[in-house]
């Protein structure tokens, strides 16, 4: 199955990838270019943020919420405006959001992690309702991030010590009940897991990095199948079209010599792969 490039936008870290139900448009961030890129319809429109962008997760028809250096921002798509409802981690110069993703319960996963990624300093983040709390520190790059389709489990890893957790939630609320386990350890031999998604029979798909591809993984660890993209750096991943059947996946030019691989940081779509969930909406208050 050959991945079709989505958009020509280079994305030097593109991440953040989610299928906006009700706009039917695909979104994304570039962490590094502080930006959001939208394709709508075939045409591309994007939003400077200035400031280093980690995650998304959608609000209504026309807004998004994105987390930032600085914390949350709801990003207006018709307007441009990007209001910060919440800080996070004030007076922290050497931090920066990286992945994260709505629940079902209507809450926001999100991460800050060390700019220079020093071992053990990221944290993940859950916005509910106008309430932040810290849910898991000690992580150095924290990915993977994507919840069960009945809202009972939720996903999260760590790409420096190459394993994915699974963390029981309250069916209500979405508040994690009792400790993470591993769900896989993917370090020996070592692999990178990064952005991650659930399709509608529990596996996981999760964006290798450094290998180019994509691997699903059953909800019991076992990987299932793969699908390549062509490029090495595969960073995130999100189910979208009008059938939520095509895979969608982010990738970064990271070490990559743009001169014999024309491929990285671009944004590709694989069609029909396999059955998604519509993302959920987060709700702000």
């Amino acid at each position: 199955m050959d991945a079709q490039i989505l958009s020509d936008v280079t994305s030097a870290l593109g991440e953040g990838c989610l299928w906006h139900p009700t706009r039917a448009s695909i979104l994304w961030v570039d962490i590094f270019g502080g930006s959001v890129h939208e394709m709508h319809g075939g045409a591309h429109r994007s939003w400077d943020l200035g400031e280093l962008v980690g995650a998304l997760a959608w609000v209504s028809d026309r807004e998004v919420l994105v987390s930032t250096k600085t914390g949350l921002r709801r990003l207006d798509l018709d307007n441009g405006h990007a209001d910060l409802i919440a800080v996070v981690e004030p007076d922290r110069p050497d931090r920066r959001a990286n992945d994260g993703r709505a629940d079902h319960q209507g809450g926001f996963w999100f991460s800050m992690m060390d700019t220079k990624h020093r071992s053990e300093k990221a944290v993940i983040y859950r916005y509910y309702r106008g309430e932040i709390r810290a849910l898991h520190d000690g992580l150095t790059v924290p990915n993977a991030t994507c919840f069960s389709p009945d809202g009972l489990w939720a996903y999260f890893g760590d790409t420096r010590t190459s394993i994915v957790y699974r963390q029981s939630l309250d069916e209500a609320t979405g508040w994690p009940r009792g400790e993470a386990e591993t769900l896989v350890d993917f370090s020996q031999p070592r692999r990178r897991p990064d952005g991650a998604t659930v399709d509608a029979d529990g596996a996981l798909w999760i964006a290798m990095w450094g290998e180019g591809l994509a691997l699903c993984v059953a909800p019991d660890g076992r990987p299932v199948r793969q699908v390549s993209i062509g490029t090495p750096n595969a960073s995130c991943v999100c189910f979208g079209g009008s059938n939520l059947q095509d895979l969608i996946l982010t990738s970064a030019t990271t070490d990559i010599d743009l001169s014999t691989d024309a491929r990285a940081g671009k944004t590709f779509i694989l069609p029909g792969v396999a059955q998604g969930v519509a993302e959920p909406k987060v709700i702000l208050a």
